[in-house]
């Protein structure tokens, strides 16, 4: 067990029970349904499985070249090139909230090709 962005335990038990109880909640893994069922910590994690699966999709994409993925890696870090930027959690949240009905993994990929363009 460790800690892992503020929050104790295992993060694929808990990104496992948390997927859980949004299917029990809702029926279905929505933007909406994440953040209605997950607390923020959980939020965290999940947030960042979709990030990690897509910077490494994008590095496929682009050769092996690292230079996209470390621009998808940095935005949702808050490195120093993204300073005009609001905090990604928060950008993700937000959009969450306006495109609720749409799964988390397109609104979190709509906000990397606006952040980090191909």
């Amino acid at each position: 067990m460790g800690l892992l962005f503020g929050c104790a335990g295992n993060a694929d038990e808990i990104e496992q029970e948390s997927t859980s109880q949004i299917k029990e909640a809702t029926g279905k893994i929505t933007a909406g349904s994440v953040l209605e069922v997950m607390n923020h910590a959980e939020r965290n994690i999940y947030y960042f499985g979709i990030v990690e699966g897509l910077a490494y999709a994008r590095f496929l994409k682009d050769d092996k070249e690292t230079d996209g993925m470390a621009c998808i890696y940095d935005w949702y870090l808050g490195q120093e090139k993204f300073t005009d930027a609001p905090d990604a959690i928060l950008e993700i949240e937000e959009a969450s909230i306006r495109y609720k009905d749409h799964t988390p993994g397109a609104v979190v990929g709509a906000l990397t090709r606006m952040r980090c363009p191909e």
